[in-house]
C-alpha cells in the first residue's frame, strides 16, 4: 500500500511538472515572441535597405559601362566611315 502510494504521488509531481512547466513555457513564448519579432523586422529592413542600395548601385555602374561601350562603338563606326571613304577615294 506505501508502495502504491509512493507512486502515485511521484506521477501526480511529473504531471504537475509538466504542466507547470508547459504553463511557463508558454507565458514566456507570449512575453518574448512581439519582441523578437520586432527585432527581425528591423533585421529584414535594414538588410533590404542595403541589398536595395546595392542594386542602385550596380544598376548605375552597368549603364555607365553600357554608355561607355556605346560611345567606343560609335568612335569605332565613324573611323571606319572615315578610313572606307578614304579608300574610295583613292
Amino acid at each position: 500500500m506505501i508502495d502504491t502510494r509512493a507512486q502515485q504521488n511521484r506521477s501526480n509531481d511529473v504531471v504537475v511538472g509538466f504542466v507547470a512547466g508547459g504553463l511557463i513555457g508558454a507565458g514566456l513564448a507570449m512575453y518574448v515572441a512581439p519582441r523578437v519579432a520586432e527585432e527581425l523586422r528591423t533585421r529584414y529592413q535594414r538588410v533590404i535597405t542595403r541589398v536595395g542600395a546595392a542594386v542602385d548601385e550596380l544598376s548605375r555602374k552597368g549603364e555607365s559601362a553600357r554608355d561607355s561601350l556605346c560611345d567606343t562603338v560609335a568612335s569605332g563606326a565613324r573611323e571606319v566611315e572615315r578610313y572606307a571613304t578614304g579608300a574610295k577615294s583613292s
